[in-house]
């Protein structure tokens, strides 16, 4: 199994602050904020607050990294930091799908 480490970004404050006055793009439960950059790099806020089961969280994020390891960027690369902001009343099951086609609709409009 391999690994992207050089695709994934670290959450810290610093990052944080420095994703704090870049664009943003807004969904009913996500929040994407990007940056253009020279290499493509994702980092991924889900909350155990929002989303109880590491399972799920963990099942979120994998899906979530696959879906944009595969996309292309005409327009030059962005680096990303998704944030899950509100917390979904539904089954575990249908958490992922509400989740991954909102992902899909966000990075559309960032294409």
């Amino acid at each position: 199994m391999y690994t992207f480490k050089k695709d994934l970004i670290t959450i810290s404050r610093d990052t944080l602050k420095y994703f704090s006055d870049k664009n943003t793009l807004k969904s009913a439960h996500l929040k994407l904020q990007f940056s253009e950059s020279s290499a493509k790099r994702l980092g991924i806020v889900i909350p155990k607050r929002i989303v109880p089961l590491s399972v799920t969280r963990n099942s979120l994020r994998r899906r979530m990294r696959g879906f944009f390891r595969d996309q292309k960027f005409p327009n030059g690369s962005y680096v990303i930091l998704l944030s899950l902001t509100t917390k979904i009343q539904a089954e575990k099951k249908i958490i992922n799908d509400i989740l991954m086609r909102e992902w899909k609709s966000l990075l559309s409009q960032l294409l």
